[in-house]
């Protein structure tokens, strides 16, 4: 007999999958790249697009609100510059005797080893101009892994 994943509760869903795959990631979003998923197998596509229709049926009660996604590449705050810190967000007070870091809402940042995001150049083409010749060899792969 199938399970029915409705009569799973809250707690059982959101320590699945999805939880497994970001593991200790403390992302909240997920950004995936319009030019790479047009550059997969157009049967992969396929199962994507039925994902993501599922997925908005499921949640169109929730408000929906746009995001504004830059591409950047992690740097420790204390390697930026003052003006690379303002990019991401922070502030460098320097003087004589000390540097000092604060976050968006002003607070003090006492460790520098925080990875902060830097805007950058995107290496992958806008989906207009694109295309990324996939790995099909790292697909048979991991769906080989599945079977």
């Amino acid at each position: 007999m199938r399970s029915n994943n409705s009569q799973k509760s809250p707690r059982e869903r959101t320590s699945g999958p999805v939880r497994n795959h970001f593991w200790l990631s403390n992302a909240n979003y997920l950004v995936l790249r319009r030019t790479l998923m047009q550059s997969m197998p157009v049967e992969w596509q396929h199962r994507m697009v039925q994902c993501l229709e599922e997925l908005d049926a499921a949640f169109r009660h929730v408000e929906r609100r746009r995001l504004d996604v830059t591409v950047g590449e992690e740097r420790f705050l204390d390697e930026l510059t003052p003006a690379e810190a303002a990019q991401a967000g922070y502030t460098i007070e320097v003087d004589e005797h000390e540097t000092r870091y604060y976050d968006r809402q002003g607070w003090d940042v006492t460790d520098r080893c925080v990875l902060v995001v830097v805007p950058a150049a995107d290496p992958v083409p806008h989906f207009r101009f694109g295309y990324v010749e996939p790995d099909e060899d790292a697909i048979r792969a991991i769906r080989g892994d599945r079977d």
